[in-house]
Order: C-alpha cells, then sequence, then structure tokens
C-alpha cells in the first residue's frame, strides 16, 4: 500500500469561461483607442493569471496530512490529521464563488464544482475543499484508518 495518494482535477469549466472573458474583452481591446489600449489588456493579463493558477486542483492524502494545491505559484494548503476534529461533504453556496475566500470562521479553496469537504479543525477556522469530485477525496481520506474515524456522514 502506497504511504500516499493522489486526487487531480482539471478545471475545464474554468478555462471555457476565462477564454471566452479574455475572447470578450480582446474585442473591446480591439475597438479601443490607442491610448486606451494598454488600460483595457490589464483585466485580461489578471485573468490568464487566475486561470494559470487554478486551472489544475491536486489533493494528496497521506495517513498524517491532507494537502491540496493549486497549478502554481499558490503555496500549498495542508491540514494535519491532528488537527482534523471531523470532516464531511457540504453543498457551497453558488455566491460563494472561485479562488480562495474567507468568511467569518471558515476558509474556501474552491475551484470548482458546487461541493466541497469541510474540515473542522481543533484550533482555527473550519477549511473548505471545493473540488468537483469530493466523493474521492472523501473515500481517499476513509481509506486511510486515522482519517476513517474522524468522517461524519450527513443524513
Amino acid at each position: 500500500m502506497s504511504s500516499e495518494r493522489r486526487h487531480t482535477e482539471f478545471n475545464f469549466l474554468l478555462i471555457v469561461v476565462m477564454a471566452a472573458f479574455a475572447l470578450f474583452v480582446t474585442i473591446i481591446v480591439n475597438r479601443a483607442d490607442v491610448g486606451q489600449q494598454l488600460a483595457t489588456w490589464i483585466p485580461p493579463a489578471i485573468m490568464v493569471v487566475i486561470l494559470l493558477m487554478l486551472a489544475r486542483t491536486q489533493v494528496t492524502v497521506s495517513a498524517q496530512q491532507v494537502t491540496m494545491r493549486f497549478t502554481f505559484p499558490v503555496p500549498a494548503r495542508t491540514n494535519s490529521v491532528a488537527d482534523v476534529t471531523q470532516f464531511r461533504i457540504i453543498k457551497v453556496p453558488w455566491w460563494v464563488g472561485w479562488g480562495f475566500r474567507m468568511g467569518p470562521g471558515r476558509r474556501c479553496w474552491r475551484a470548482g464544482g458546487t461541493r466541497a469537504v469541510e474540515f473542522e479543525r481543533t484550533q482555527g477556522p473550519r477549511f473548505w475543499l471545493g473540488c468537483k469530485d469530493p466523493d474521492a477525496v472523501v473515500e481517499l481520506l476513509r481509506s486511510y484508518p486515522e482519517w476513517a474515524q474522524r468522517y461524519r456522514a450527513d443524513s
């Protein structure tokens, strides 16, 4: 049995949405005056950076920790098994959006889908790991006895 397992997702919907937005902005840029063109290239440049950051989500699970990382240059987010009291699958409201989110008592890393794995921690805010297939992540976690005892299935 391997010491760690990975679940990788490519966020095709995000890529399509960002590409459509970049195309829309490019059309606007081509119609703008030359003096305004530089300023109108800033939003698509920001969108390309976001696209590159969120295009791939990788979750790595071991008996000691779960780590989520996006493509680059974002540092990985790690939760230790000792720091997690329980975890479960939750439905994420659509208005939460994609990316890195902070709210009262929670942090969310999300790049797609409408569900997430919520980790309730011994200290600090809850952490939502948003992905298209949280069932696969939960199955990876439950394959380790250290994590399986912390799973809470909602009815």
